[in-house]
């Protein structure tokens, strides 16, 4: 069998599980609209009731918990079905630093260094781009920035709570304006806390670099010779004057692969282990969970 024909036929087997996932969903919908329902007619009934005990055991059914449990599950569904319908095959490469991942893309999509970074110096992606074949346009990148709550909820917040720092800053201007707390002393000549710190130190000592990325529009259209800009923590011979990845979240690139036949796949390009700070290495699990397949 062809590789074009095993990628359609994991696909084929994937969308009758998206099928499956939307009818529970459907009903777990339903089944919120009818419980809505019931939550209507008991408060009507306990406008109209006498005995008190009756009215007790009407206020004690805790409908808004049920609901929420729902919503929960309905998220969670909704996810799923995303991934089983989707249209491509997902690919992670990961592994450590400097160990031939960007070399392994740059061969499978025909891109060069200036879109997936590559160097023998030092770390040199900052974050996660997802690449696709299009052969009906141009090179070009889609990128997705952090706003400020998920910047502060997903990327600052579990510094200071793995570090022990204290109470997390609640907006931008007391995360770049105070100085960051201390390392606590347990935590003194630890390498893994060490690097956290460092790594945290990175995103407030740079804020002004990157701050204003996290109030434009997602996404954001670049061209092709840009993609660097954004993915990238150096240039290709080596400085270290890139600052917009620590304010983005994604980037999908479209391009033409060379090979035709694999153009169902999509590549998932992530930093390098070891190049990540304690909130980016949690979300790099998290997100080879969400993305692959």
């Amino acid at each position: 069998m062809k590789r074009t024909e095993q990628i359609s036929s994991i696909l084929n087997q994937r969308r009758p599980l998206a099928q499956q996932i939307q009818t529970v969903e459907t009903n777990l919908q339903n089944l919120a609209a009818t419980i809505q329902k019931l939550d209507e007619h008991r408060y009507n009934l306990l406008s109209k009731l006498e005995d008190s005990s009756a009215c007790g055991a009407l206020r004690e059914v805790d409908f808004t918990t049920i609901q929420e449990t729902i919503q929960r599950e309905i998220q969670s569904l909704d996810k799923l079905k995303g991934r089983f319908s989707r249209s491509t095959l997902n690919i992670g490469v990961v592994g450590r630093a400097r160990q031939g991942k960007s070399r392994l893309l740059q061969s499978l999509t025909g891109l060069s260094s200036s879109e997936i970074p590559d160097g023998d110096r030092q770390h040199c992606t900052g974050v996660r781009s997802t690449i696709h074949h299009n052969p009906d346009v141009e090179p070009c990148g889609d990128v997705w920035f952090y706003n400020e709550f998920s910047f502060l909820e997903e990327v600052i917040a579990p510094y200071y709570e793995k570090l022990k720092l204290g109470a997390k800053p609640t907006n931008l201007e007391t995360f770049a304006q105070q100085p960051l707390p201390a390392l606590p002393k347990d935590f003194a000549g630890r390498a893994v806390e060490g690097a956290m710190y460092e790594h945290l130190k990175r995103y407030h000592t740079n804020f002004d670099h990157y701050s204003t990325l996290l109030k434009v529009p997602s996404p954001r259209r670049i061209a092709k010779e840009q993609i660097r800009e954004y993915v990238a923590q150096d240039t290709t011979d080596g400085k270290r004057i890139y600052f917009n990845y620590l304010a983005v979240r994604e980037v999908k690139i479209t391009c033409n692969f060379p090979n035709q036949d694999v153009g169902q796949i999509a590549l998932v390009d992530m930093p390098g282990l070891g190049d990540t700070g304690i909130g980016d290495t949690e979300r790099l699990v998290k997100t080879l969970a969400r993305m692959l397949m």
